[in-house]
């Protein structure tokens, strides 16, 4: 991504980065950016509370006592 991008757009490709299961260096090598803008990125997007990927749903499952 050569020209400059938008923030949200970035914040979208953070939560792309963070739901293909790839490191940082491979997620970056196939999308075509530099890591430590995608690292930036992703720093960001998790200090502006963001959702990360190690959030847990503490609901109990219905149906059980």
């Amino acid at each position: 991504m050569s020209k400059p991008v938008e923030k949200q757009e970035w914040f979208r490709v953070a939560e792309a980065f963070e739901a293909s299961g790839l490191t940082q260096k491979e997620f970056s090598q196939h999308r075509g950016v530099r890591l430590s803008t995608l690292q930036s990125w992703v720093y960001r997007r998790d200090a502006e509370g963001g959702p990360g990927p190690y959030e847990l749903s503490l609901r109990r499952p219905r149906g059980r006592g």
